[in-house]
């Protein structure tokens, strides 16, 4: 858990997003005390995502830029069958995963997305 949250906050996620009150929001203690976002990935966020967007507009929407934040621990569902975040490496050009679920996306040549696809958590990851 201490690596993921300095994860995040390596990644700068700016403190202006994060809301104290919001369920994906932790309290953190030691050298990176304070608030860190957590990101969940739900099917109502992967609904928001459009043809035609950038993966800065899909990163603005999931609060955060594409990546693992499980370290490596999220399983998640396709097909009835579980699979690892390895998987979404091979499967999407950029994915999120999160607490959960995962996000995946299709990009066009151009960069912009094609299709995203929303993976529910088997077990929310620790």
């Amino acid at each position: 858990m201490r690596r993921l949250v300095a994860a995040l906050v390596l990644l700068g996620t700016s403190p202006a997003l994060i809301n104290a009150n919001a369920p994906d929001v932790e309290p953190v203690v030691g050298a990176a005390a304070g608030l860190v976002y957590i990101p969940q990935c739900t099917y109502e966020q992967s609904k928001e995502i459009r043809e035609g967007m950038s993966v800065g507009d899909v990163a603005a929407i999931l609060r955060c830029p594409p990546g693992d934040y499980t370290g490596g621990k999220g399983v998640y569902i396709a097909y009835v069958n579980p699979f690892p975040v390895a998987a979404l490496r091979r499967e999407h050009a950029k994915y999120w995963c999160g607490r959960r679920g995962a996000i995946g996306l299709a990009l066009d040549t151009s960069g912009k997305v094609k299709y995203a696809a929303w993976y529910p958590a088997l077990d929310p990851p620790p």
